[in-house]
């Protein structure tokens, strides 16, 4: 399967999964448990959804992480192509899907820009 390149839904069907695998462990700890102490079945089911938590984290920090630094590349390229450097396109889209739109347009923009300063 295609993953969606959108970073909305990469999130959504990571969370999607996260949480489906989260309830068939519930389902699969309550058939276990069945006749033992609910006490014990609450203690396992508040521990898995935490562990579940830290993961929603993790996998929310890496996403995040990515596209931030896709983010930070766009404005350093911004910075030098104001400062005059109109000879390298160093951009660079970490995170595919609107980052990759958006470094492709930087690229075409400073290629203009070239064009336009080498015309005059």
């Amino acid at each position: 399967m295609r993953m969606p390149r959108s970073l909305f839904w990469r999130v959504a069907l990571s969370y999607a999964a996260l949480s489906l695998i989260f309830a068939g462990l519930v389902v699969l700890l309550a058939a276990v448990m069945q006749g033992r102490s609910p006490g014990l079945f609450l203690a396992v089911v508040v521990t898995m959804g935490l562990a579940a938590a830290a993961m929603s984290v993790a996998l929310a920090s890496l996403l995040v992480r990515s596209t931030s630094a896709s983010v930070s590349s766009f404005a350093n390229s911004a910075d030098r192509l104001a400062a005059g450097d109109l000879d390298r396109d160093q951009v660079r889209a970490l995170a595919a899907g609107p980052t990759e739109e958006l470094a492709t347009a930087f690229i075409r923009m400073s290629e203009a820009i070239r064009g336009t300063v080498r015309d005059l």
